[in-house]
């Protein structure tokens, strides 16, 4: 009976231990769809950036064509245009390696036809109490439980062993008659078997121990996991939090103001009161900003 006990909690440990590889899959394959949409989403701003940049410098043209421009001004253009074609190669290259990743988890073709649609929106987190209350429901916690378990059940097997077996066997016999036509009784016989565990001080006491230091070793092991895993939690969640909050000052801070110092950069210049390489670097900088944007927005999912 203890054995069988044992066996099925070796077995609930095996689901558990598939259930947390499932888990690593799904978080892997999450992390690279993620990247992909990143991916996206910067390109789709690149090719925003593009166009805008490819219209000032044709603007930029007709004014140093009229004589009311500046040579300066299209070779300026001509730079922020080619420095946009390296970061849209940049992107390329970085779609093409999480591809790649992406394949070992789903296969070429798969990941060859993956769009991610976009990066998810921002939800609100759950309280860090609530999660560290839910961490023992984690596969790997549950390993290590089951296996506590087992070696637990192992070592009751072990002390079993120690005490005298028990063996009563009981048989009854049909007999048939004889050929002269004499009947013969049936036979019923008992039989009593004591197994007596000699020399206890050795290979059974050995086999105590064994058992009793593989359930301590596999407690500490479980304690050890058990206070990484908090650790690892409470930061995870810690930069979760910080990057949330980032991500909102850009929405309600940053990204306003770089649209606002384009507009009037714009303004001037078509006034004659800007440089056009403050133009440039306005939208240049309106472009980083956004960026850092779609990356938050990326790393917080």
């Amino acid at each position: 009976q203890l054995s069988r006990k044992q066996m099925q909690q070796l077995a609930a440990a095996m689901d558990a231990t598939a259930l947390g590889r499932e888990r690593i899959v799904q978080r892997e394959v999450r992390k690279l769809w993620t990247q992909l949409a990143y991916v996206g989403a910067a390109r789709a701003l690149l090719a925003d950036q593009t166009s805008w940049v490819e219209q000032l410098r044709q603007s930029a043209r007709a004014r140093y064509a009229s004589g009311e421009g500046r040579q300066l001004d299209v070779l300026q253009a001509g730079l922020d245009a080619a420095m946009l074609r390296e970061q849209q190669l940049d992107l390329d290259r970085d779609d093409a390696m999480y591809r790649s990743q992406l394949s070992f988890w789903l296969g070429a073709d798969e990941a060859a036809r993956a769009q991610p649609s976009g990066i998810s929106p921002r939800a609100e987190l759950e309280p860090l109490a609530t999660l560290e209350a839910r961490l023992g429901e984690h596969p790997a916690q549950l390993d290590y439980m089951r296996r506590i378990d087992a070696a637990r059940t192992a070592a009751d097997v072990a002390r079993e062993l120690r005490k005298p077996a028990w063996m009563l066997d009981v048989s009854y016999g049909f007999r048939q008659d004889v050929p002269d036509g004499m009947s013969r009784p049936d036979m019923l016989s008992a039989m009593v078997t004591v197994g007596l565990p000699l020399f206890r001080g050795d290979r059974q006491d050995r086999a105590v121990s064994a058992a009793r230091l593989e359930v301590q070793g596999l407690d500490a092991r479980h304690d050890d996991h058990d206070r990484e895993m908090r650790a690892m939690l409470v930061e995870a969640w810690n930069t979760a939090d910080r990057t949330s909050e980032l991500e909102r000052f850009y929405e309600t801070d940053l990204l306003p103001l770089a649209e606002q110092s384009v507009t009037a950069a714009l303004l001037g210049w078509r006034s004659n009161r800007a440089m056009f390489d403050e133009v440039v670097m306005a939208r240049r900088l309106t472009l980083e900003t956004r960026m850092k944007h779609l990356r938050l927005a990326a790393d917080r999912a």
